[in-house]
């Protein structure tokens, strides 16, 4: 996004929610290294400065806790000011939400052992294709 695109951003979205009542959600999203967490980070601080402002990243590659330092994941930190930042560990999160699914399916129909299932959810884990579409 070039200098004038982001100021367009900005001219519309911080007056928009500045002059609104209650909380706004903003979603900045785009393909792989358009600059979504650069964007993210600049527009959560202007926006920090009309109130309490939280930047949430879901990225797989952690870029956010990255670029502003932040200690650890799932956990939301005051980057200074009225600027909060949270990263996901969307990794994770996929892991324990699957393995949770395979102890589920396998109380559920316990016949699913002869199918492998444990080899077909490790399978599925791994898969970073899969992965990518399931953040």
């Amino acid at each position: 996004m070039s200098g004038a695109g982001i100021e367009k951003l900005v001219e519309d979205v911080v007056p928009a929610i500045s002059s609104g009542a209650g909380p706004h959600v903003v979603f900045v999203t785009g393909k792989g290294g358009v600059g979504k967490t650069t964007v993210s980070i600049l527009l959560g601080t202007l926006l920090s400065r009309v109130g309490e402002t939280l930047v949430i990243s879901l990225d797989q590659a952690k870029h956010l806790k990255e670029y502003l330092d932040l200690e650890d994941v799932n956990r939301v930190y005051n980057v200074r000011g009225g600027l909060y930042a949270m990263q996901f560990d969307t990794g994770r999160d996929i892991d324990r939400l699957s393995s949770e699914y395979m102890m589920l399916m396998k109380r559920i129909m316990p016949g699913l052992k002869v199918l492998n299932l444990d080899k077909t959810v490790e399978i599925v884990k791994t898969r970073r294709a899969l992965r990518r579409r399931c953040t």
